[in-house]
């Protein structure tokens, strides 16, 4: 080799660069020689992971790094579960131990139980056999003297008991039953169970029918059968027996000729405590209908907003996937159409509790709470209607308004 080649040139041979541009040229000169991938271009295609990848992920990291446990973590824990729980018949500890032992993979976890739970439970250390029911013995201490920790009473022979083991007897468990499950309706507070049987049977009935009849016909003089005035005009003919009458005051037709309006005139007469009987059933229909039309309206509301429900879960998931936002910065929507729900369902059971109430300053306050909790549920629904251009705090802000007047009423009429 020449020792040109092997001499070293001096820095002012590069004619001012210092070491620092030349192992910046050098690095670019080797930048030079590395193939471009996708993975090093700003083009490289990206895969959004769903909500329920996320929760997956959170819980994951969680696993691995206990020490940050924070409520984020809890409420996706608790999620999770809920989810699993309404799908597969298993409670909150079988359904957290599945999901821990399926990377918590709720879909993973419904399609395995679905081909074989046995095996399942086998792979996620449970045991799936069902506990015998516990036999008690004579000879070990007070659980086998058959002692129920709710009477006080010593030798039953057998004390049946759930998966937590608190034992009891059979005549404790069956009135805590009974106290607990008393007419087996939908709950329905602040009516009593007594009353909503009552309402229920109204409405199933025909009895409205027949204050509708009484309310709006009224029988023939003649042959005493049922006739509904179709038109203004009050010469009435029977269509059974062609009996021409008036229907102000039942008198024949032909009789009115010159006394055409003495119909008009009061007379004491027993038409009189008739006409009184039909303002009573007419009174007696519109007070039913004014509750019964506000009770099947906010029945159909809640219908309505189980759609609302829907679309406010989706409008969630789509705003985590854009990235505007995590699952748990947009669960406060999720939470005000399930307070909504519940203030709302409770206001319609509201109605048949003031349909029996008599008149008192009890009735009147009542109606003072119940107009107050409906103000404030429809101003709830108002906002969640349209939470895109609601404040979050002033929506929150209807959601404590609508929840305190519901536990007011509650504490005041029905615990």
């Amino acid at each position: 080799m020449d020792d040109e080649d092997m001499s070293c040139t001096s820095g002012d041979d590069y004619g001012g660069y210092g070491d620092e541009d030349y192992y910046n040229e050098a690095d670019v000169d080797a930048a030079d020689d590395v193939e471009v991938t996708p993975t090093h271009s700003e083009e490289a295609e990206y895969e959004c992971l769903t909500v329920s990848q996320v929760n997956r992920l959170i819980l994951i990291n969680h696993e691995q790094s206990p020490k940050k446990s924070d409520f984020q973590v809890e409420r996706v824990f608790l999620d999770g579960m809920n989810q699993l729980t309404a799908r597969i018949p298993v409670n909150d500890k079988c359904a957290r131990t599945l999901l821990e032992a399926n990377q918590w993979d709720v879909e993973r976890v419904v399609k395995l139980y679905r081909q074989d739970r046995t095996d399942l439970f086998r792979r996620s250390h449970i045991d799936a056999r069902p506990e015998p029911k516990r036999k008690l013995s004579a000879t070990s201490g007070v659980k086998a003297k058959g002692y129920c920790t709710v009477c006080a009473m010593e030798g039953h022979a057998e004390l049946p008991h759930l998966a937590c083991g608190h034992c009891f007897c059979e005549h404790c468990w069956k009135s805590h039953v009974e106290s607990s499950v008393r007419c087996g309706a939908d709950y329905h507070a602040p009516t009593s169970c007594d009353t909503i049987r009552q309402w229920m049977t109204k409405c199933a009935d025909d009895s409205e029918t027949a204050n509708y009849i009484s309310a709006h016909t009224k029988d023939c003089p003649q042959c005493h059968s049922c006739i509904e005035k179709a038109g203004g005009c009050n010469h009435i003919q029977c269509t059974r027996c062609r009996h021409h009458f008036c229907w102000m005051c039942f008198g024949d037709w032909k009789s009115h000729g010159s006394e055409y309006y003495e119909c008009s005139r009061y007379k004491e007469n027993p038409s009189v405590a008739a006409e009184a009987n039909h303002v009573k059933a007419r009174r007696a229909l519109e007070k039913y209908l004014h509750y019964f039309e506000r009770f099947e309206n906010h029945s159909k509301s809640l219908k309505m907003e189980e759609e609302l429900r829907d679309k406010i879960r989706k409008k969630i998931d789509d705003k985590v996937n854009e990235h505007n936002g995590t699952w748990i910065d947009w669960q406060y929507l999720h939470k005000s159409v399930s307070l909504l729900t519940k203030c709302r369902y409770t206001l319609q059971y509201t109605y048949p509790f003031a349909y029996y109430l008599t008149g008192s300053p009890r009735k009147n306050l009542f109606e003072y709470q119940q107009a107050q909790l409906e103000k404030e549920v429809e101003e709830l629904a108002w906002a969640v209607e349209r939470a895109d251009g609601t404040a979050r705090g002033a929506l929150e802000a209807h959601m404590h308004r609508a929840e305190h007047k519901r536990q007011t009423l509650l504490h005041d009429f029905f615990f």
